[in-house]
């Protein structure tokens, strides 16, 4: 496998988030066997060995201006690349989204790490904030695969570009303790100030923690680690603000002092707000810090709601509030949470993991066809995918190759008629991997439309199908739901009808349990240990998608399915109806007739909408014509 990486300043060059990513990828892949390339700066590089650790340096001139030099470094190195013979290029800074037409029009297979909101940055409001925009947009339109570092960037991305991109994270090491003398430069003693590390740029909001910081009763001190290298004026109101507290280091390069400024820091104040997985918050919590983070929707991700962390506000006085409510707990109250702060890093954001997930998504980028396109037709407003079984199968077989968890929805007349009136579950069938067509009514409908589906996709047959496959292909399948003992007597008995199926566990929850973080935490690490590549859930609908959507990333599944009534059916528990009645669309009279207390409801109040629906759809469409 031969890798090339674009759109850094290059290797070894340390200077920001891409370069530290960029050297410790590199590494790991080539231990791995993995063939490196690394495009570099020439102008940054006095010596230009054309090899260093195993990674293959091509130095590339460009023009030195600020705006200009990585744009034009960029472009060179891509089309560079384009004439030799790498497996996968990937570029990283959604910049340089724009350069992902020379892969379509060479035919390689390229991938593009997008970063953050950078259309949203202070410093590049204006014009630059509208070509970011533009360049994030055609990043989704030319690169084979769209990498995001958060599954709440994977989210932005799917709503403001309608882009299925693949989650991986920054990653970050667990350093060693260091020696507490190196803080000593500064005048500081352990826990008796809190830390600031970033550049000085707005949309870290260094004012605001500051100016928070003086209003506070706090007797400890502001150590502020960073500057800008260029003359701001943001960041000298900074530096004049007068507090005898205050502690302005400038840039501390060595890493050791860095980590003895983590490491014995009071708390970490964190003000980032435009970006996903931030490096900065990853070294506060490898090296042990209690952190007090600005409240985003990134910055709850990676301190998991508030388990790893404290948020606050940007409104007067809520930073402030903060502070004085930590002082006041009095002794040293924060020990367990600096204690817990690496194992976030170890489970989650280790580089080992990183660059495990990357080398999964090259292999399967090279394995697989270079783009995929999908036929979808319109039903009721939802989107439902033109395929039958086989197809289904083939695109499951490679959601889990990818490994980024995705859900996949077999809809029945009941969801589609919910959907409509309720925006939760409107997004996560927007969000959804695939959507297929589980109930003959919908492929009635389809057909009075004009727009026929092959097949239906029933939840029950496709489980069985899927299990099959498993065997087939090595995967192991985790059952979770039903009432207890469901699940585990399905799996009993899909392991008998498919020998050498690899059932990785099963988990039957108490009813109600969704509502209740420490089961829903129990279950997460359950999954997290067992590993399964597939997991298929029976709690119901809407409960079930619901699940999924909220803590299938977290369990690190690639494939997540929510299957209904189907352990029931396949642990003999209940009959399912006869063959002649299910092509003909009459299987939930049989269920209504076995289950009437249950369903009566729904077949014969909430789902005869669905045909008004139709109807209206179908003069509209003939209006329209």
């Amino acid at each position: 496998m031969r890798i090339a990486i674009i759109g850094s300043r290059g290797y070894p060059y340390v200077y920001s988030g891409y370069e530290t990513f960029v050297r410790e990828l590199s590494e790991r892949l080539i231990r791995q066997g993995v063939g490196v390339t690394v495009y570099c700066h020439r102008n940054l590089f006095r010596k230009r060995p054309k090899e260093v650790n195993g990674v293959r340096l091509v130095y590339v001139p460009t023009i030195e201006r600020k705006t200009l030099s990585q744009f034009v470094h960029s472009m060179q190195a891509v089309l560079h690349a384009c004439f030799c013979r790498y497996d996968v290029i990937l570029v990283v800074n959604s910049a340089n989204g724009p350069f992902g037409l020379l892969g379509r029009i060479f035919r390689k297979r390229t991938a593009i790490n997008v970063d953050g909101l950078e259309w949203l940055r202070p410093k590049w409001k204006g014009l630059g904030g509208r070509y970011f925009y533009w360049a994030s947009k055609m990043a989704v339109k030319l690169y084979d695969r769209v990498i995001t570092d958060s599954t709440e960037m994977q989210k932005i991305y799917l709503k403001e570009f309608s882009a299925v991109s693949t989650m991986i994270a920054y990653g970050a090491n667990i350093p060693p303790p260091a020696p507490l003398s190196l803080i000593a430069k500064w005048n500081l003693e352990p826990r008796n100030y809190f830390l600031i590390v970033g550049r000085l740029v707005p949309d870290n909001n260094a004012d605001l923690i500051v100016r928070e910081f003086i209003a506070s009763a706090s007797p400890r001190k502001m150590v502020v680690v960073g500057d800008v290298p260029y003359r701001d004026r943001y960041a000298e109101v900074i530096r004049q603000l007068a507090d005898p507290r205050l502690v302005f280091t400038g840039y501390v390069t060595d890493p050791g002092e860095l980590a003895a400024l983590y490491q014995n820091c009071y708390a970490y104040c964190h003000g980032h707000e435009f970006g996903g997985t931030n490096p900065a918050l990853l070294q506060a919590l490898a090296n042990g810090c209690a952190v007090c983070a600005l409240d985003t929707v990134f910055n709850r991700e990676m301190l998991l709601d508030g388990e790893y962390g404290f948020f606050f506000g940007k409104e007067r006085g809520g930073l402030g509030r903060l502070i004085n409510e930590l002082e006041g707990r009095g002794g040293d109250s924060l020990a367990g949470l600096r204690r817990r702060a690496p194992e976030r890093i170890r489970e989650n954001y280790s580089w080992e993991k990183i660059t495990e997930q990357y080398r999964q998504l090259f292999t399967a980028m090279i394995r697989g066809p270079v783009r995929d396109t999908l036929t979808q037709i319109d039903l009721i407003g939802t989107r439902i995918h033109h395929l039958d079984m086989i197809g289904v199968l083939e695109q499951l077989e490679r959601l889990v190759a990818r490994r980024c968890p995705r859900q996949v929805i077999t809809a029945n007349v009941d969801q589609l008629v919910t959907k409509r009136n309720d925006a939760e579950i409107g997004r996560i069938f927007r969000e959804a991997a695939l959507v297929v067509a589980d109930g003959v009514p919908l492929l009635w409908a389809a057909r009075f439309l004009g727009t026929p589906l092959p097949e239906r996709i029933n939840g029950t047959d496709l489980l069985e199908r899927m299990c099959e496959l498993a065997m087939n292909k090595g995967f192991s399948v985790f059952l979770l739901g039903g009432m207890e003992g469901i699940a585990a007597s399905a799996a009993h008995n899909l392991q008998k009808w498919i020998p050498g199926l690899r059932v990785a566990g099963t988990y039957s929850p108490y009813h109600g349990f969704e509502n209740d973080a420490q089961e829903n935490q129990k279950i997460v690490s359950l999954l997290k240990e067992k590993r399964p590549d597939i997991l298929f859930t029976a709690f119901g609908f809407p409960k079930g998608i619901k699940w999924i959507d909220r803590y299938l990333p977290a369990c690190e599944v690639p494939l997540g399915i929510e299957v209904g009534a189907s352990f029931v059916f396949i642990s003999r528990r209940i009959k399912r109806a006869p063959h002649w009645m299910q092509k003909r669309g009459l299987e939930w009279f049989w269920r209504l007739i076995h289950e009437p207390r249950r369903l009566w409801k729904r077949y014969l109040l909430n789902d005869p909408p669905f045909f008004y629906h139709v109807l209206r759809q179908k003069f509209a469409k003939n209006k329209q014509g």
